[in-house]
């Protein structure tokens, strides 16, 4: 049994190097990751659902009734008959079509009557061409506000993104500095040993061996947990706990006016909607206040034969009007609101511009510092060969000119991102 075992994993292995299938870990980017978010995250999938209950509403207004019967029963019972006759009426109603079966007890007559009825204040206020569009104006507000959220969500996975690169270059610099403490501690811990050397300098070389070799787990530790976070907050299957990110594929950091002028976009949009549909309502409720239901009848009597006619009026005359009054002030604050939204927006596109522009600042100015600390650390390392700086200066100058090089690729990485989340900033 042990001897087919080991035939079955010797087959596998052949198939998966025949086939090129491995379990090796695979290195993703920035937009393999998006493309599958916005395809298959737990948002998008409560964005589709959202649209599949417009739909079912949607369905229902066409319809019009049409999917319903409505089945009435009612009986009048008098022990008198003073009081009157006592009868059972059953009806069954479809859409504009009824009919009617009338039981006398008292004269044991039964009357079946068909007949059909409309209230004429459809053809003015047509309440289904009332819900239709208004179903419309919340299937683009739906629609707009589940794209603000998958954005939201694709804005806070980019910066995990950037987290994890920028946890990515403190382990690159850790691991740099692993290799010249390596180098420090062992010529540090003989120089001592021979009696050329400070045991300060070797105690010293060794701590800052030991220090980047602990960050190096950490930030190992550190990424994997990232790579967790983004899996299974966003449902990104195409992501395995051992999958690495890849460096920004995007270099050009440039954001064009273009991007900046779209931000916010939505908001405005949304906010216009709302204005359109209050104030649709607002017209629905004038226009239903001011005409009466006619609701007027054609029947045939089948047992008598005899066709007659049916006409019921009714008006409700309400000098208060509170829904009325209540709706014309939901549309003068919708009004505020979109005119607001409207003027912040080239306040919004300037503090954008303000923000890039702070970290280009940064980025250059952290360029210049790179050179700076790189020429100090040259000058000590110089310096501590002829005796003119001690151990300690020069790691200290080393470690100032890596800190440099920290600070400005994880600049570099928040630029690029920058103008990712511009792209999604609508």
């Amino acid at each position: 049994m042990v001897r087919n075992k080991g035939k079955i994993a010797l087959a596998v292995l052949c198939f998966n190097i025949l086939t090129g299938v491995t379990t090796y870990a695979k290195e993703l980017t920035l937009e393999e990751l998006i493309n599958v978010m916005q395809s298959n995250s737990y948002s998008k999938q409560s964005a589709e659902i959202n649209q599949k209950q417009l739909d079912v509403q949607e369905k229902s207004i066409d319809l019009d009734g049409k999917n319903k019967i409505v089945l009435n029963s009612n009986a009048n019972i008098y022990s008198n008959n003073d009081y009157g006759q006592s009868t059972i009426t059953t009806a069954v109603t479809y859409d504009i079509f009824n009919y009617r079966n009338i039981h006398n007890f008292d004269t044991n007559k039964t009357s079946n009557i068909i007949g059909v009825s409309k209230d004429l204040k459809d053809f003015f206020v047509s309440e289904k061409d009332y819900n239709k569009r208004i179903i419309s104006y919340t299937r683009e507000t739906t629609k707009i506000t589940d794209l603000q959220t998958i954005n939201t969500d694709v804005i806070a996975l980019i910066d995990l993104y950037v987290s994890y690169l920028n946890s990515k270059e403190e382990k690159r610099v850790n691991e740099e500095l692993v290799n010249t403490y390596k180098v420090d501690k062992n010529v540090k811990k003989t120089a001592y040993n021979v009696g050329l050397g400070s045991l300060y300098d070797s105690e010293l070389s060794k701590v800052n061996f030991e220090n980047a070799s602990n960050n190096i787990m950490f930030y190992d530790y550190k990424m994997k947990n990232i790579i967790e976070e983004i899996r299974k907050n966003y449902n990104i299957n195409i992501l395995a706990s051992e999958d690495t990110l890849k460096d920004f594929t995007e270099k050009n950091y440039d954001i064009s006016n273009e991007y900046f002028n779209s931000i916010y976009d939505t908001n405005v949009k949304n906010s216009e909607i709302a204005l359109k549909k209050s104030e649709e309502e607002l017209k629905y409720l004038k226009d239903d206040d001011r005409l009466p239901s006619v609701v007027a009848g054609v029947n045939y009597d089948i047992d008598n034969k005899e066709p007659y006619f049916t006409v019921s009026v009714s008006k409700t005359f309400d000098s208060y009007k509170e829904d009325i009054k209540l709706k014309e002030l939901e549309v003068e604050k919708n009004k505020i609101s979109y005119n607001k939204l409207l003027s912040n927006k080239d306040i919004n596109v300037a503090t954008s511009k303000v923000a890039y522009a702070e970290l280009l600042k940064d980025y250059y100015n952290l360029s210049r510092q790179v050179y700076i600390t790189q020429k100090q650390y040259e000058i000590y390392k110089v310096k501590e060969e002829v005796g003119l700086a001690t151990y300690d200066e020069k790691v200290t100058k080393y470690q100032d000119y890596q800190n440099a090089v920290l600070s400005y690729n994880q600049k570099r990485n928040e630029l690029l991102a920058y103008k990712y989340k511009i792209e999604y900033r609508k």
